[in-house]
């Protein structure tokens, strides 16, 4: 986050990051002799966390999230070995994997709870916004 408190270069980041994390494990996530859910538990305990990272800042939008989840989305496919014409949403229910947008949006929830009574700079800003 930078001085316009623009979020575009965590996004950023975090896809790349979620990017190098996804072709690392290609061939861990490609593999049929590893159960799926292994797998699974690989993205919801890696790849969401590695995508989410700075989540409060992000959240609650699902046009900024849409780049990391795409990424993630990537991952999904190749674990369920479904085309692009899939439809992502009814796998990752099947899945048991929530979305992206979903778990920013729960974190910037919390945080919004949580921040102004923590005693740091971010409480400040949250009870006087600029």
């Amino acid at each position: 986050m930078n001085s316009k408190r623009e979020v575009s270069g965590t996004i950023k980041n975090n896809k790349n990051k979620v990017r190098k994390a996804v072709y690392a494990a290609y061939s861990f996530l490609r593999r049929t002799d590893v159960l799926t859910a292994l797998k699974i538990k690989f993205i919801n305990s890696v790849l969401m966390p590695i995508g989410c990272y700075g989540g409060e800042t992000f959240g609650m939008s699902e046009a900024r999230c849409k780049p990391i989840q795409s990424e993630i989305d990537k991952a999904i496919r190749m674990v369920a070995n479904v085309g692009k014409s899939a439809a992502m949403e009814r796998i990752r229910d099947e899945l048991g994997i929530t979305s992206v947008f979903m778990r920013t949006n729960t974190a910037r929830e919390r945080a919004y709870h949580k921040w102004p009574t923590s005693k740091t700079w971010i409480a400040d800003l949250i009870k006087a916004p600029m």
